[in-house]
């Protein structure tokens, strides 16, 4: 499949056809330009908001995480001033209960894949690529983490970004 057709959720697991050099090749679109929105309040609170759980990668030997800003609004504060926000998108390895599938066990003591961190001086289109570290897996869990910061917004801190994950199977 290429990246341009639309997936639905669940559908996460696709073979990159016609290609002769990589019939081990996975691409797993975890977001294709989602569009999230903050509230931007002075809290200095840190929040997890998950965007994929359980994306089997118990094959791959190898991956990476692509990772595509591709617009953001101004974080401002009341005053016109940068606000303090920060977001970063995150993968870690995560286990699932075979008797409770909605039970996650999270190996929460590293981050195998992450953006850049996505300040109020950053600036779209931005594409990065990270290296997924091994050991990893058997599946993993992509995230959000906003850390709101202690300048209010004036407003929605708004970005529409898009991750892949591509991986090679043994």
């Amino acid at each position: 499949m290429f990246l341009d057709q639309v997936y639905q959720r669940g559908d996460v697991r696709q073979l990159v056809p016609d290609e002769a050099y990589s019939e081990d090749a996975w691409v797993i679109p975890v977001a294709r330009r989602l569009d999230l929105a903050f509230d931007g309040r002075a809290s200095g609170s840190q929040q997890r908001v998950p965007l994929a759980v359980g994306i089997d990668v118990a094959e791959w030997v190898s991956g990476n995480m692509l990772f595509i800003l591709h617009a953001r609004n101004a974080w401002l504060t009341a005053g016109g001033g940068a606000t303090t926000a920060q977001v970063r998108f995150e993968a870690e390895s995560v286990a699932l209960d075979p008797d409770d599938p909605i039970t996650e066990y999270i190996d929460t003591s590293r981050t195998v894949a992450q953006s850049p961190v996505i300040l109020a001086s950053t600036t779209a289109p931005l594409c990065a690529l990270d290296a997924i570290e091994a050991p990893f897996g058997p599946r993993l869990r992509v995230f959000a983490s906003v850390t709101q910061g202690a300048a209010a917004a004036a407003g929605p801190q708004t970005l529409s970004v898009s991750i892949y994950l591509t991986g090679r199977r043994k």
